[in-house]
């Protein structure tokens, strides 16, 4: 009776190690299937797996990717957060939740509750992880879209530590430095990233912006020429250096450079920005040349349409804006 009884109490446990085997077994279909980019097979593996386990953690971490792939990004953080749920040491699910979260925070109208969830996510991989770069990097680039530059810079740091030769890296450092108005520490980052690529025009844009903020025009014209021979089609290098002829009262090669940024990007608000400021100027040292003070309101009035958070430009509008003529009767009646 007693060897009966032992026998009886075999299956029971030899079908639940037969169920994870097969469970296992269909993981890894659905991961070869993935691989050859039919997504649809993969699927089904990976739901196969769960109905024969529902335990099994990364059949559900898959399908995520499988919808991440399809673009199905709603989906894709359920299944990588139950993943997480059913195995907490699970670093890729918490870091792909996180890059997940981070996608959405871009095209979402709550943005900011989509950047908290990355950063939870990005923490928790960061635990698994403490040596990972990326999870780091993520993290910190998260928090200086919240505006907390602070932790962004602290976790930015971790990244530049564990990933000295990534370019990228530095130069979000440098930008988190910026941001605080750490201006040596921001070109200290910025430099280091060019040593890592010294073909990076929009770096030594960053650097030029830094020494305007310095009161070094000279240095900052050398940087933004620097940025234009790198790449000649840059609207950003071409607005800076203009605002720095401007600078230099050199007006003709500063409404150039505003005609050629505007031409590059007709979407470039400091461009229109500056080129009005000129314009402007001009009228003001020749009230002759009405022309000038028509182009310059027109062109505020098309830079505060493409990005109308403008105060001081506002306020400059309001200023030189002519008072609007009486109408004459109410054409209504």
């Amino acid at each position: 009776m007693l060897l009966c009884l032992i026998l009886a109490a075999v299956p029971a446990c030899t079908l639940q190690d037969v169920r994870r085997d097969i469970a296992d077994f269909h993981v890894s279909r659905g991961e070869r299937a993935a691989q050859r980019d039919d997504l649809d097979a993969a699927l089904r593996e990976y739901e196969a797996a769960i109905r024969m386990d529902p335990q099994t953690a990364p059949a559900y971490t898959g399908i995520g990717h499988v919808y991440r792939r399809k673009g199905q990004l709603e989906k894709a953080v359920a299944y990588f957060a139950e993943a997480i749920r059913l195995d907490p040491s699970d670093f890729l699910s918490a870091f792909s939740l996180g890059e997940v979260h981070q996608v959405l925070a871009a095209k979402s109208a709550d943005r900011t509750r989509r950047l908290e969830a990355a950063i939870r996510a990005y923490l928790h991989a960061c635990a698994i992880r403490p040596d990972n770069a990326a999870a780091y990097h993520n993290l910190g680039l998260c928090c200086y879209y919240l505006g907390r530059y602070d932790a962004a810079a602290e976790y930015l740091e971790k990244a530049v530590g564990l990933n000295p030769q990534n370019a990228h890296v530095h130069i979000n450092l440098g930008a988190a430095y910026e941001a605080q108005q750490k201006y040596y520490q921001a070109i200290h980052a910025y430099k280091s990233a060019l040593e890592c690529d010294t073909q990076q025009p929009i770096v030594h844009v960053n650097l030029g912006t830094i020494y305007l903020q310095q009161g070094r025009l000279a240095t900052a014209i050398n940087s933004f020429e620097m940025a234009l021979k790198m790449d000649p089609k840059l609207a950003v290098a071409h607005e800076r250096l203009a605002y720095c002829r401007y600078r230099e009262q050199k007006y003709d090669e500063a409404l150039s450079g505003y005609d050629t940024a505007i031409e590059l990007d007709p979407r470039h608000a400091a461009a229109y920005e500056g080129r009005g400021v000129v314009q402007m100027t001009l009228y003001l040292k020749n009230r002759n040349l009405e022309s000038y003070r028509e182009r310059a309101l027109e062109d505020w009035h098309l830079s505060l349409e493409i990005n109308p958070a403008q105060p001081r430009l506002r306020d400059l509008l309001a200023r030189y804006q002519p008072a609007p003529s009486a109408i004459a009767g109410d054409i209504s009646k």
